[in-house]
C-alpha cells in the first residue's frame, strides 16, 4: 500500500488529501474476486460516499500521463479524468461513480509505482 499526496489546494478532498494505492500479485482466475472482495471491502468501510476505485491490469502504464503531475497540482474534473484514464487502460470499479475519481483513484493508480516522490507534494524532494 501506498499513500499518494493530491492537490491540497483543490476546495472538495479528503481531509488528508490522499489517494491509497495498493498493488497485488494474483494468480489470473482469482482476478476477478479480488476486485470484488476490494471493491465491496472499500466501499462498505470508506468514511466517504464519493469513494473512486480505479483498476489498471498490469506493472506499468502503457505511456506517461500528463496528469500524474495534474492530479498534484489541478483543479480536474470528473469527465476529463475519466477520459485519460480510459485512454490509458484504467477501469473503475467502484459503484459511487463520484468525485473521489478524480484525484484519489486517477492519481493514485498513476503515481502507484513512483517512489517516495508519491508521498510528497509535487516537486518536494523527501
Amino acid at each position: 500500500m501506498r499513500l499518494i499526496q493530491l492537490n491540497p489546494k483543490v476546495p472538495n478532498k479528503t481531509t488528508n488529501c490522499v489517494g491509497s494505492a495498493l498493488n497485488f500479485a494474483v494468480r489470473p482466475d482469482k482476478i476477478d474476486e479480488l476486485l470484488i472482495y476490494v471493491r465491496d471491502f472499500i466501499q462498505k468501510n470508506a468514511v466517504s460516499d464519493d469513494t473512486g476505485i480505479a483498476v489498471y491490469r498490469g506493472i506499468d502504464l502503457p505511456e506517461e500521463s500528463a496528469y500524474k503531475t495534474k492530479v498534484k497540482t489541478e483543479v480536474l474534473n470528473q469527465q476529463e479524468c475519466e477520459a485519460e484514464a480510459k485512454r490509458l487502460g484504467i477501469t473503475y470499479i467502484d459503484t459511487c461513480a463520484g468525485k473521489g475519481r478524480i484525484g484519489g483513484a486517477l492519481g493514485a493508480v498513476l503515481w502507484a509505482n513512483a517512489g517516495i516522490e508519491a508521498a510528497g507534494l509535487y516537486g518536494e524532494h523527501l
